[in-house]
């Protein structure tokens, strides 16, 4: 009984990161997309909305393999080692300001699997929404897979859990969409402010 009282348990807490981390997707989304069509200078909005993704995300990614569901490899890499760059910014933000300068811990790991790559560039393009190299929509899925494998578990343990989760990535109409279609991009890149 303590086992399935404890599976259940990591179940129910991995189901709220994944939540709280589709929330975030679609907070940064939104943010990104008024900071794209608003043509202002303040970002803050979408780069704090990113962070915070980054933390729930790596908060689900985390509570996940306590469950024994872990998402994509290549995902929880990029998710893991932005969240602990972004987290711990004041660590690496100078040395990720030129491509030779050493870079420590979590930015050495982020560095030597994407050479050249900032993990402060924000970006919408015709291949998706990203965080660096780490492409949103493929994490949304994921988080989609995961909630309906987590949310099967749960309703076997007999608590209550609709598993009719086909929920689209979050966007909304703009020209700035279309715009990023076209360009090819539409960058948020803080290390050139």
């Amino acid at each position: 009984m303590a086992d399935l009282q404890d599976n259940e348990k990591d179940l129910n807490e991995a189901l709220y990161w994944v939540r709280a981390s589709q929330r975030q997707v679609a907070k940064f989304v939104e943010s990104l997309i008024d900071v794209a069509e608003s043509h202002v200078e303040d970002a803050m909005p979408a780069l704090a909305d990113g962070h915070f993704l980054l933390i729930a995300a790596a908060q689900a990614e985390r509570t996940l393999n306590g469950a024994g569901h872990s998402i994509n490899p290549d995902i929880a890499f990029a998710l893991r080692k932005l969240r602990d760059v972004h987290e711990h910014w004041e660590q690496h933000k100078e040395s990720f300001t030129g491509n030779n300068l050493p870079k420590a811990r979590s930015g050495k790991h982020f560095s030597d699997k994407f050479p050249g790559a900032l993990p402060w560039r924000y970006a919408m393009d015709a291949t998706g929404i990203w965080i660096s190299e780490l492409r949103l929509e493929d994490l949304w899925q994921e988080l989609l897979i995961k909630e309906k494998e987590i949310g099967s578990l749960i309703h076997k343990l007999q608590v209550p859990f609709s598993t009719d989760i086909a929920r689209p990535f979050p966007k909304r109409e703009t020209k700035v969409l279309g715009f990023a279609m076209i360009t090819q991009n539409i960058t948020i890149d803080i290390n050139n402010k």
